[in-house]
């Protein structure tokens, strides 16, 4: 499989992707990813800091599959939640429905 070159605006959307991440073992893979490449890295208090333009397409790519695998599966858990809060509200109405349909029934007086 070939990888492509990434250009400045892709490396950009990278950099934009990663900084929505809220979740810190997701940075951790991403610094493992990164630090497996070989390239000067320092740290500090205020977090990780590299040269974006030193990462070799390859590890871009990798990256950017990261990238991808956690959207797809907070998507997944997204729906999988709905979902779940539909069914439940959906419970939740037919049960209150019921219990006003039997107490207001007319034909219980």
């Amino acid at each position: 499989m070939e990888i492509k070159n990434y250009n400045h605006n892709e490396k950009k959307e990278l950099v934009k992707k990663i900084e929505k991440i809220t979740t810190k073992n997701y940075y951790k893979q991403i610094f493992k990813i990164i630090k497996e490449s070989g390239i000067k890295i320092t740290q500090n208090n205020n977090g990780v800091f590299f040269n974006m333009n030193e990462l070799s397409n390859e590890t871009l790519k990798k990256i950017e599959d990261y990238l991808d695998s956690i959207l797809e599966k907070n998507k997944n858990n997204i729906d999988i939640k709905y979902y779940n809060d539909v069914i439940m509200n959906t419970t939740t109405q037919s049960e209150g429905k019921n219990i006003i349909d039997y107490n207001n029934d007319s034909t219980n007086d």
